[in-house]
């Protein structure tokens, strides 16, 4: 549902039903902006993912979404989305991660 939503703003998504998808995906795709991902997740939890891109993928922005709000208290400091959301919420979250790295890359580039 959340892959549609973001298409539907003219997002490229790919989707993965669990960790080791989304990093074979990250593998196949040179370049990813976001990971958008729960933290709970079978087989691998989402920061477990987060942290294999960090490495892998460094340049991608990520964004962690729960309906737990222990998890933001966890993993701070974090860009999270507590579940459930209006989707006014999650484009306004995806573009200001998105912006954030933007605006940090542009400032890199002109030092």
């Amino acid at each position: 549902m959340i892959a549609g939503m973001l298409r539907s703003c003219g997002y490229h998504v790919l989707t993965a039903s669990s960790g080791q998808e989304a990093k074979a995906l990250a593998r196949e795709n040179a370049k990813i902006d976001l990971l958008l991902t729960d933290i709970e997740m079978p087989e691998m939890r989402g920061d477990e993912l987060a942290a294999w891109f960090r490495t892998a993928k460094a340049e991608t922005r990520i964004l962690f979404m729960s309906s737990q709000p222990a998890f933001r208290e966890e993993l701070q400091p974090v860009h999270f989305l507590q579940k459930p959301f209006r989707v006014e919420v999650l484009f306004s979250k995806v573009r200001e991660v998105l912006n954030r790295h933007s605006a940090s890359s542009a400032k890199t580039t002109a030092s």
